[in-house]
């Protein structure tokens, strides 16, 4: 019976995966609009749904980039980092050269290569 379990879950996680990669690649759920509402990346990310910014340029996927370029287990304390500098300037309108700016400011000169690196890749 427990194996059985295994491979009717196994089977299911395929299948979303698939289904995943099928509306990602269509389109469905890929591309970003100069103005939406977010939701986190990453569970206990610091962007709740609801908030409203307007994102410039390239500046949603690089902000995107930096995130899922971040090793799992810090992925929602580099989104709350980033989040919170945005809201401590203020912005409503976060551009490329401002994101770039925050990257600098609260990334680890030690990793700072390595996530400039990400986010030039959008």
């Amino acid at each position: 019976m427990m194996i059985f379990q295994r491979r009717l879950f196994s089977a299911a996680l395929m299948l979303v995966v698939v289904l995943v990669i099928t509306l990602h690649s269509s389109g469905v759920i890929a591309g970003v609009t100069a103005s939406e509402t977010v939701a986190s990346i990453s569970p206990g990310g610091a962007i709740e749904k609801g908030d409203s910014l307007s994102w410039n340029g390239k500046s949603k996927k690089m902000f995107d980039n930096i995130v899922k370029a971040a090793p799992f287990f810090v992925r929602s304390k580099v989104e709350s980092r980033m989040t919170k500098e945005i809201k401590r300037r203020n912005l409503s309108v976060v551009t490329e050269s401002e994101l770039k700016k925050i990257v600098s400011a609260v990334t680890p000169s030690l990793f700072l290569s390595s996530t400039l690196t990400a986010m030039n890749k959008a």
